[in-house]
Parts: C-alpha cells; sequence; structure tokens
C-alpha cells in the first residue's frame, strides 16, 4: 500500500519556532537572515486593518520552500515506511509501517503548525489488500488491477534509499 498525503496550507500553518530551530540546525548560515525575517511577528496592513502576521513564512520569500522542506525533512527520516518521498508539502509513504507512520505524519505535522487534508490524500493499494486502520480509510482509495503496478514504486523506492 502507498498513501499520498497533503498537508492543509502547510506553507501558512508551520510555526516559525520549528523553522527558525531547523534552519539553526542544519544551515545555520541562513540564521541571521531567517531569524531578522521570521523571529518576531510581522506587521501587515490591509486598509484600516492590521494584521499581525505569526505563522508560516513571508509570501514572496525566496528561502520559503528551503524553510519549509527542511523543516520536515527530519521527520521524513524518522518513519519507518521503506517508500519515503516529500516534495513541498506533498507526502508519499508506502510499506509495511504505512498506517503507524501516517498517525506519525499526522502527530508531529499538528505539533509543528501542519494538519492533513483528509480530502486530497489518498490510499493506493491492490484490491486484494484488506485495510483495517480508520486514517487510512479515511482517504480517497485508489484501487490498482495492472499486475506489474509495483515495479516503478520499488525501483523508484530504491533511487531514493
Amino acid at each position: 500500500m502507498v498513501a499520498k498525503l497533503d498537508f492543509s496550507n502547510a506553507f501558512n500553518c508551520l510555526h516559525r519556532s520549528d523553522m527558525l530551530k531547523s534552519i539553526a540546525d542544519w544551515v545555520p548560515e541562513l540564521l541571521p537572515y531567517c531569524h531578522s525575517t521570521y523571529a518576531n511577528p510581522s506587521v501587515l496592513h490591509y486598509g484600516h486593518y492590521t494584521i499581525m502576521s505569526q505563522e508560516g513564512r513571508q509570501q514572496g520569500d525566496p528561502h520559503g520552500p528551503l524553510l519549509f522542506c527542511n523543516t520536515i525533512h527530519p521527520l521524513l527520516e524518522s518513519l519507518g515506511s521503506v517508500l519515503r518521498l516529500g516534495y513541498m508539502d506533498d507526502v508519499t509513504l508506502g510499506g509495511s509501517q504505512l498506517a503507524k507512520d501516517v498517525q506519525t505524519v499526522i502527530d508531529v505535522g499538528r505539533d509543528m503548525g501542519l494538519n492533513i487534508n483528509v480530502s486530497k490524500c489518498e490510499l493506493i493499494a491492490h484490491p486484494g489488500c484488506h485495510v483495517t486502520d480508520p486514517t487510512l480509510l479515511s482517504f480517497q482509495q485508489i484501487l490498482r488491477r495492472r499486475r506489474n503496478f509495483w515495479v516503478p514504486l520499488y525501483f523508484l523506492a530504491l533511487r531514493w534509499i
């Protein structure tokens, strides 16, 4: 089985404190810039209204994708699934620990300000697979009948492991 996960409004919801900690740990050369940009709330003005921007990256920040991906990378590395792919806010997992890893992504992601968008998540499985996990059952289910479906995924996983 393979699960495709999507975070809701991920770039705007990720806690800035987690982004700064991740930058300090993995790319300390960027910390002065990121600290000056994200350590304090940004003041946004809309007509007579003032809005405090306190979560997520700044709109238009060219470092935004790096900040997001760098922050969730340790989460992906901690998972036990054989297939662990992440592209921005889309995560694909596959293997025997799928249900456990999906729950880990949900729990740890929530602690970072990220929530799974269940309506965009997919479970890809062979028709013979019996799914009992309630979280996985809540995903859109895509059944694959082609016999060689797993071959491309197998080689893709080998390439990234």
